[in-house]
């Protein structure tokens, strides 16, 4: 939506256009369930509705989750941030691609783009050279998913100034132009799902998050959730993966689906829409809940920091974290299709954040007293259904 401004000046006249409205020609409407997809999802554990994205990964529970809270954070209320981002970092052939590529097929609106061959002008926003010439203001993919995400891979090979055009966009939620008189402000509330490689590809567990990532702190700190994930060796799960693969090779992807109990792309695509039509409310004390999470962990962390055991460039515990966990106990809440966030969505929330960090092998984890994690572990609610 857009309004026409006219300017005359002696005998040369002008057209200005104001967006009003920036709405995606695509369309994507998703049909509502039926009666037997509303029962499926009624009775399906939270387990299997989570590895329903990329279903040919298994071993993977977390970082999927993290997407799918991502997803389903919230909307910008009162001009606050509700967005939340999720990383995925760690060794090369590791699925993080495979993830995002999923998570790219659930909605017509995003894109996957390569931070190897992305720039700010291709990305966000761009001043094009046009056939007449005049120049016009081009949209990139980051514009086109307002109000939904955007899927970037090898964002450690983005230059560090186009990096700095999603500063913005992750935090205020706005894309910014100006260049040869030409000045923009386009509203951009999006998720970014992104994945790194380690500098030198393998992951060097000597060195801290900082000296593995090309990416400095400030950019990292902006990401809810941030996992690593490594090419570690286990006999029995090893196995039970290429016996997945070769189900897959043998009998296809639709009936490895129906085999292994999980919701095909469509009835995944159905639920999450379902999902964002929840507007979760607190239940009393839940919020206050997390604040005092937050500042036992933020404690601890300082603790360590003033030891001789604290590493300068490990993932920071800030005021973002405590914003991130309520954002996404707010989105825990839409995944369970609740219309409360309740002490359990809470209690997934930090588990989630803590799952994140021992992924590092952070020491300040180790150090927890397990008495004072939530008695619900986070693997167990997943195995429960809706009901």
């Amino acid at each position: 939506t857009y309004r026409v401004r006219c300017l005359t000046e002696k005998n040369d006249t002008k057209f200005t256009l104001d967006i009003v409205k920036l709405s995606p020609l695509v369309d994507d409407t998703i049909a509502e369930p039926t009666p037997e997809e509303t029962d499926k999802f009624k009775s399906i554990s939270m387990g299997n509705i989570i590895n329903s994205l990329a279903p040919e990964i298994s071993y993977r529970e977390n970082e999927k989750t993290a997407l799918l809270l991502s997803m389903l954070s919230g909307n910008r209320k009162d001009g606050r941030r509700q967005e939340m981002s999720t990383l995925l970092v760690g060794d090369p052939s590791t699925a993080k691609s495979v993830m995002l590529n999923a998570c790219n097929n659930l909605d017509k609106r995003t894109k996957k783009i390569s931070g190897r061959s992305s720039s700010k002008a291709g990305m966000v926003l761009g001043l094009d050279n046009m056939a007449d010439g005049t120049r016009a203001i081009s949209f990139g993919p980051v514009v086109l998913a307002h109000n939904s995400y955007i899927c970037i891979d090898e964002l450690d090979k983005m230059d560090p100034s186009d990096q700095s055009a999603l500063h913005d966009v992750m935090e205020d939620g706005k894309a910014l132009f100006s260049k040869i008189g030409a000045s923009v402000e386009m509203p951009c509330h999006v998720r970014i799902l992104g994945a790194a490689n380690p500098v030198g590809s393998k992951w060097n567990r000597a060195k801290n998050i900082e000296q593995n990532i090309n990416m400095p702190n400030s950019f990292i700190a902006r990401f809810g959730y941030v996992f690593c994930v490594l090419d570690t060796f286990d006999g029995d799960r090893e196995i039970e993966k290429l016996c997945d693969s070769s189900y897959i090779d043998e009998h296809g992807m639709d009936k490895f689906i129906i085999h292994k109990g999980f919701l095909t792309n469509e009835e995944l695509r159905k639920y999450i829409k379902i999902c964002r039509g929840l507007d979760p409310q607190w239940a009393a004390g839940v919020s206050h809940s997390i604040d005092m999470k937050y500042v036992e962990m933020r404690k601890k962390v300082d603790e360590q920091r003033k030891s001789d055991d604290g590493n300068e460039g490990d993932l920071d515990i800030d005021h973002r974290t405590h914003l991130d966990l309520k954002r996404a106990a707010y989105a825990f809440a839409r995944l369970y299709h609740s219309e409360v966030i309740s002490q359990v969505h809470a209690d997934m929330a930090v588990e989630l954040f803590i799952e994140s960090l021992k992924s590092f092998g952070m020491k300040t984890i180790a150090e927890f007293n397990r008495k004072q994690l939530p008695t619900k572990t986070l693997s167990s609610v997943l195995n429960e259904t809706l009901d």
